[in-house]
């Protein structure tokens, strides 16, 4: 089943029509599309590609491999999991969708802009597993950008949680801005607001480790905590956060270790499987007292 929503020039963003099509084939049911519509749909249009659940789960390769061969498209759009298969999603205008992932992407980073060209280069490389964020409908009508889908042998197998989705964003450069919460004592707890994130990644073969070095600035948008709250514990509890979050065998795999394996010894992993890779984090941010929050710093 295809749901296509398309607009003219003339419409507004919230004005849109939408048609239905049913074939065996993807290159069929796109065709079945011009025995409803007046007008011959320009594929170079095309701003958000919604793949439903079950697709994710059992043919995400043909859906790839379609749009790949088709020559009249831009691999530009974005791509996102229909999570729960909610057929609704195709009310929602595809300009909103995408100034919710960029508003999200720039001020959240619990989603991830991704466009099929990045969705390709990891389809495509062998030491690479794809990620594609999703999005759910909630009561019907409200959308919500979800975490982001994993793949194993380009098979849906899970879906992260909001915070490993965070910790994921900014390993790898996705994100510049985001907010983390960390518990201290008594139930307590601080919230940071974190700016200018770098992460850098490198990959030591003899040893086997994988160095993250992560920087930033912060202020604190809250702090319920009875101790003081400084740079040294504030690097500590990011780091063990990201340890405990990185410690097991699918996050290794969407790190793309095999990838930073493969760049320094592309012989070695056609004949060997990857060897146990220990993880070396530096955490490195410091207080922004341009923007610190009103007693944030005074309650230090």
């Amino acid at each position: 089943i295809v749901y296509f929503q398309t607009k003219k020039p003339n419409q507004k963003n919230n004005e849109f029509t939408i048609y239905e099509t049913k074939s065996n084939t993807i290159e069929q049911a796109f065709n079945n599309i011009l025995e409803k519509s007046p007008n011959v749909p320009y594929y170079k249009h095309l701003e958000v590609l919604f793949i439903s659940e079950n697709i994710a789960i059992n043919n995400l390769p043909k859906i790839i491999n379609y749009f790949q061969k088709t020559n009249n498209t831009r691999n530009e759009f974005n791509i996102l999991i229909n999570k729960n298969n909610n057929p609704n999603i195709i009310n929602i205008s595809s300009t909103n969708i995408k100034n919710i992932i960029k508003t999200n992407t720039n001020n959240i980073g619990i989603s991830q802009n991704l466009t099929f060209n990045d969705l390709l280069d990891s389809y495509l490389n062998p030491y690479k597993e794809i990620t594609i964020p999703s999005i759910e409908i909630e009561n019907d009508n409200d959308i919500k950008l979800s975490t982001i889908a994993i793949f194993n042998n380009n098979k849906l197998i899970k879906y992260l949680t909001e915070e490993e989705n965070i910790i994921f964003n900014i390993i790898n450069n996705n994100i510049k801005t985001t907010t983390i919460k960390n518990d201290c004592n008594n139930s307590n707890y601080y919230v940071l607001k974190i700016n200018y994130i770098k992460s850098k990644l490198k990959l030591n073969i003899k040893n086997n480790t994988l160095n993250i070095n992560i920087k930033g600035k912060y202020n604190i948008k809250e702090n319920n905590c009875q101790n003081k709250i400084n740079n040294n514990i504030i690097n500590n509890d990011l780091k063990l956060l990201i340890e405990n979050t990185i410690n097991n065998d699918y996050y290794q795999n969407i790190l793309n270790i095999k990838n930073l394996y493969y760049q320094q010894n592309p012989k070695f992993l056609k004949y060997n499987s990857l060897p146990n890779i220990k993880y070396n984090i530096n955490v490195n941010f410091n207080q922004d007292e341009k923007k610190e929050s009103i007693g944030g710093h005074n309650e230090q």
